[in-house]
């Protein structure tokens, strides 16, 4: 069941302070309710999609206020003629994501942080499922096919055997092999129900 979180709520889930929850609903980047509290799945969608590294569109924005930010602060202090202001900024430009510097470490890290947000997402909304545990159900829906398959040959090869009518054969391998559909067909329903209770249990920890 979806959850309605506080503000501290969401920032406790994601691991940030509570102020930056707070400038993000100012901005109009989360959703807050009339209770005055946030749509979970709504509100790491939002957070996910408008952080910085997580849209290119976000991202080029962001950029450009920074960089309008400081040429303003760049005008305001500057003791030279402004054609040097260019020069600046264009340095600055080119330094701002220099591999192995501090900023193109924030990148990557608001990068993997937006992936992990989309992927808590993903499982929460029973989209993706965690590939260990699918494999075992994997595993589990083969084993009960190849149970029934030696269930249908062990126990109708004697029947066949006793009966020589044609007809009467076919109506034996038509009822067993409808139970052995019906049989492997409950086991995909409940293969689904396990995974989406494992997953509810575990989240990303």
């Amino acid at each position: 069941m979806n959850r309605r979180l506080k503000p501290i709520e969401l920032a406790r889930c994601l691991g940030i302070h509570k102020s930056s929850v707070s400038r993000a609903i100012a901005a109009g980047r989360l959703t807050l309710g009339d209770d005055g509290r946030l749509d979970e799945l709504q509100a790491l969608q939002q957070w996910a999609n408008t952080r910085h590294g997580g849209r290119p569109d976000v991202a080029e924005r962001l950029e450009l206020a920074r960089a309008a930010a400081r040429q303003t602060a760049d005008a305001s202090a500057a003791t030279e003629s402004s054609d040097a202001l260019p020069e600046a900024a264009e340095a600055a430009a080119e330094t701002a994501a220099v591999p192995g510097s501090l900023q193109a470490y924030r990148i990557d890290r608001m990068t993997a942080d937006n992936a992990r947000l989309l992927l808590a997402l993903d499982l929460s909304t029973h989209r993706r499922y965690v590939a260990s545990r699918a494999l075992s159900e994997a595993h589990g829906l083969g084993a009960t096919l190849r149970a029934q398959c030696e269930r249908l040959v062990d126990q109708v090869a004697a029947q066949l055997a006793a009966r020589s009518d044609p007809a009467a054969r076919r109506l034996i391998l038509q009822t067993e092999v409808r139970r052995l559909s019906n049989a492997v067909r409950a086991s995909f329903p409940a293969a689904l129900r396990r995974l989406r209770d494992a997953t509810d249990g575990k989240g990303l920890g």
